[in-house]
């Protein structure tokens, strides 16, 4: 049967939209595993084997430019969706890599999010999907890094008003460049105005690797998004009360000046 969507309802998100933010050369990384590995003995050695391999590579590859990360988190049902975006010059942020995690278990995810956050070239901010299962995975993140540095959103209404249309004025500017994958052009699409306003619908689709997704990339973007518009936080230092001046002296006969090397060691 034919439907024609009312006024105010429909995508949100066109597919030439996301199709002229797309780039050649962007690496996307999928890792899945059987739900019975969640009591396998070996799975965090595995998780550090597949670290080493496969993850770290990417991330040495990264040029050196501030970095935002974005997670939407997903256990068994849905899976976890990560963008790292980069800075590349004041106005346009650029995908580094992203990453989808199928039926990982909450330790292994924990294990990924924190050598992403303490690899990555100057993290800008991250921000994380803190609903349902996705609270105590962006908890950790928020404790290990403190708020200045981590935002953890619990999606409302009143968020999607605010940030959804924020979000798609970046690709309409050409402002944010992702990869070229199918994947994030239809989970975008599962972007829809209801009664004018934006949010995710229910369905479904059979992402690149034959298995379900429900537009998990979308909110893996609004979260990078969201993550960029964060003001950089202040380097902090806490002193350990000792300042020293080492012994040696320089004599400066033009200006009659005599200084000492200082020695910041007291500061970590």
């Amino acid at each position: 049967m034919l439907c024609i969507a009312k006024k105010g309802s429909g995508a949100y998100f066109t597919r030439l939209l996301i199709e002229q933010c797309q780039i050649k050369g962007v690496p996307v990384i999928r890792w899945s595993k059987p739900a019975e590995w969640v009591t396998c003995e070996t799975r965090i050695e595995e998780a550090k084997q597949w670290i080493k391999d496969v993850l770290q590579p990417v991330l040495d590859n990264m040029t050196d430019d501030s970095t935002a990360y974005g997670q939407d988190f997903g256990r068994d049902g849905d899976l976890s969706n990560i963008w790292l975006m980069q800075k590349r010059d004041p106005t346009r942020w650029r995908m580094a890599v992203m990453i989808d995690l199928r039926c990982i278990p909450f330790d292994v995810q924990a294990l990924i999010r924190d050598h992403i956050l303490q690899h990555v070239p100057k993290l800008h901010h991250a921000s994380f999907d803190a609903r349902g299962n996705g609270q105590s995975h962006a908890e950790g993140a928020l404790q290990q890094l403190g708020a200045k540095r981590v935002s953890c959103i619990k999606a409302t209404v009143q968020f999607y008003d605010e940030w959804f249309p924020k979000y798609k004025q970046t690709y309409e500017d050409r402002s944010f460049l992702v990869a070229d994958c199918e994947d994030i052009i239809t989970d975008h699409r599962r972007v829809v105005l209801v009664r004018g306003r934006p949010t995710m619908d229910e369905g479904r689709d059979k992402g690149e690797d034959g298995l379900p997704r429900h537009g998990d990339s979308a909110i893996g973007g609004l979260m990078a998004y969201h993550a960029t518009c964060q003001p950089v936080a202040e380097i902090e230092f806490e002193s350990t009360g000792i300042r020293r001046v080492l012994a040696e002296v320089v004599i400066d006969e033009d200006d009659d000046r005599i200084t000492g090397l200082n020695d910041f060691s007291g500061y970590v």
